[in-house]
């Protein structure tokens, strides 16, 4: 299903698999686009729900060159499975 914004991408994803008990993916661009899904993405750690969350991220050597990036990789990185 297509979702017009990010986290509803990832609560979306999130009750299909608590409804299922399946694998559910989201996806997201870099930089404020991963982050909206961290919300989801937290939800599903919670309720032990499989999840697969891909996001497009720019190289580490243009970081500080004026573009919106987030280190998303650090940010879940404590409730990663």
């Amino acid at each position: 299903m297509q979702a017009r914004h990010e986290e509803t991408a990832a609560f979306m994803a999130c009750g299909h698999a608590k409804c299922t008990g399946g694998l559910r993916v989201c996806l997201s661009t870099q930089g404020p686009g991963a982050v909206h899904l961290l919300n989801g993405l937290y939800d599903a750690r919670l309720d032990s729900q499989p999840m697969l969350a891909l996001v497009g991220q720019q190289v580490t050597s243009v970081w500080g060159s004026g573009y919106q990036l987030v280190p998303v990789g650090e940010c879940v990185q404590p409730w990663l499975r």
